[in-house]
């Protein structure tokens, strides 16, 4: 995969993170407090952890990381590179 054809499908992995983010934002219908939630809020405190609109950002973040990622492992260039350091590292004299 060229590194072109990864930015073409930068827009389809951010909407899909952004349908995952309003998948995730979605409530139930019984939205009652059953008391062990209620106890384990107290306990904790209502800002520990991250908010759904946090996990979007840091999945897309995430998953252009990844697309970069790959696109740089993927070229030529940098195969050649680690093939070169393979071959090296089987060649060495023990």
């Amino acid at each position: 995969m060229s590194p072109l054809s990864v930015l073409f499908l930068l827009p389809a992995l951010l909407a899909g993170c952004a349908l995952l983010a309003h998948g995730l934002a979605h409530r139930p219908d019984d939205t009652r407090a059953r008391p062990e939630d209620t106890a384990h809020r107290d306990a904790v405190g209502r800002d520990s952890g991250m908010s759904t609109a946090e996990y979007a950002v840091g999945t897309v973040a995430a998953v252009a990381f990844a697309g970069v990622l790959y696109a740089v492992v993927s070229s030529s260039a940098t195969q050649e590179m680690i093939m070169s350091v393979v071959r090296r590292a089987l060649t060495l004299p023990f």
